[in-house]
C-alpha cells in the first residue's frame, strides 16, 4: 500500500467535529485519503521495484480492469515507486456495490497468487533453460510471463546465422508453437529483440511444472528437426534421381542417334530412308524414367507402357520383366526419422 491511511497522524476526525468546529484545510486532506494507491511487490522489499515487477503490475491491472471493470482502477507510473494500481472512488461514474467490492477483491486474490507462483516458478525457469542443450532463453521486453525460449537444432549453437538459416530457425519455432498450443494454452508464439521467433510462457499457477513444460518443447522440437533431416534426405534423394536420369535419357538419346543412323536426321532425306526402311516399332523411342524412393533406383518406363502396370509386385503373383535400364541413385541413404517411425506406428492399418 502506497497511499497515506486514513486519519493522518492525528487520529480519526469525525463529520460532527468538521460541522462543530473549523478544520484546517491542509489537515482535511490529510485526514481525508481520497484514493488508494497499491501495487504487486517481493516479500520485504523497500526501495524501488526492478523493472520486471513493472510488468507485472502492468499485467495485473489490465486483468482487474477486464475482469472487475465495475470497480475502476487506474494504471499510473510514478518516478520512485515505478507502476502502480490506483483507485479513487471519488472519480467513478457509479459508486461500486458491496458484491461488486467483493468481486474486485476476489479477483485480485487469484491474480495474486498468479503473481506469486509466476515469480517463484522463473527461477526454476531460467536455470533448466541454461542447463539445456537445445534451448536457449531469449529476451522479451514488456512480457510479464515465465519468459521466451527458442529450440536450436543440434550442430547450429556455434553457426554464424544467415538470413536463409534465419529464415529455417523461424519456421521451425514457428511450427513448434503450432503444435505447442495444442497441448497447453500457456504457449504462445513469440518474438525475441534479435527478431526471430521463440515460444512463449505465459503466467502460471503455483502447481505447474515447469520441467514438464520444458520438456515438451524439447521433445516438440527434437520431433520436427527429425522431420526435417527426413524432408532433406528424401529431397536429396529426388535431386540426385532427377540428375541421374537426365543423364540417362542424354546417353540413350544419342544411342539411338548412332544406331538409327545419322541420315535419319536430315529434314525431307530422313523421311524417305523411314519409308524405305521403317524402324520396328518393338522397343521404338526414348524410354522414360522413374525414381522408385524405396529402393533408390532410377528405371527405364517400358514395363507402365508396355504391360500397363506400375508398383510393387506382391509374393507369389508372377510380375513382369525387370526393366531393362535400372540406374542405383548415387549416395542414396534413405532412412526413416523418428517422427517418420511414429507417425507409420500411429497409422491405421
Amino acid at each position: 500500500m502506497l497511499s497515506q491511511q486514513p486519519g493522518g497522524e492525528g487520529g480519526v476526525i469525525t463529520v460532527a467535529d468538521v460541522i462543530a468546529k473549523p478544520v484546517n484545510t491542509n489537515l482535511l486532506f490529510e485526514v481525508v485519503a481520497s484514493a488508494v494507491v497499491f501495487q504487486f511487490v517481493p516479500e520485504g522489499c523497500q526501495d524501488r521495484v526492478a523493472p520486471y515487477y513493472d510488468k507485472l503490475n502492468s499485467w495485473l491491472g489490465q486483468i482487474l480492469q477486464r475482469d472487475a471493470p465495475l470497480v475502476p482502477v487506474e494504471l499510473c507510473e510514478l518516478e520512485h515507486s515505478g507502476v502502480v494500481l490506483r483507485f479513487c472512488p471519488l472519480e467513478a461514474v457509479s459508486v461500486p456495490t458491496p458484491a461488486d467490492t467483493e468481486t474486485f477483491i476476489n479477483c485480485l486474490d487469484q491474480q495474486l497468487e498468479i503473481l506469486s507462483a509466476t515469480v517463484s516458478h522463473k527461477e526454476t525457469f531460467q536455470r533448466l533453460v541454461s542447463a539445456s542443450s537445445r534451448l536457449r532463453l531469449v529476451e522479451m521486453p514488456g512480457w510479464a510471463g515465465l519468459g521466451g525460449v527458442r529450440y536450436i537444432p543440434q550442430g547450429w549453437e556455434s553457426l554464424l546465422l544467415t538470413d536463409q538459416a534465419k529464415e529455417e530457425l523461424n519456421r521451425l519455432n514457428i511450427q513448434m508453437v503450432d503444435r505447442l498450443r495444442a497441448t497447453d494454452a500457456a504457449f504462445s508464439l513469440g518474438e525475441g529483440t534479435d527478431g526471430l521467433a521463440c515460444v512463449r510462457f505465459g503466467m502460471v499457477t503455483a502447481d505447474t511444472d515447469v520441467t514438464e513444460l520444458l520438456g515438451l518443447v524439447e521433445s516438440v522440437g527434437k520431433q520436427e528437426e527429425d522431420s526435417w533431416k527426413f524432408i532433406d534426405t528424401m529431397a536429396e534423394v529426388v535431386k540426385k534421381g532427377i540428375e541421374t536420369a537426365t543423364l540417362g535419357l542424354q546417353r540413350e538419346n544419342e544411342e539411338k542417334l548412332w544406331q538409327d543412323g545419322i541420315l535419319r536426321q536430315v529434314p525431307v532425306f530422313g523421311s524417305l530412308v523411314n519409308w524405305w526402311s521403317p524402324n520396328s516399332k518393338e522397343g521404338a523411342g526414348i524410354k522414360g524414367r522413374s525414381l522408385d524412393l524405396t529402393a533408390g533406383v532410377v528405371a527405364s518406363t517400358e514395363n507402365i507402357y508396355k504391360y500397363h502396370m506400375q508398383g510393387v509386385t506382391t509374393l507369389g503373383a508372377k510380375g513382369p520383366p525387370e526393366p531393362l535400364v535400372q540406374t542405383p541413385v548415387a549416395g542414396h541413404s534413405r532412412t526413416p526419422s523418428v517422427s517418420s517411425q511414429q507417425s507409420n506406428a500411429n497409422s491405421p492399418h
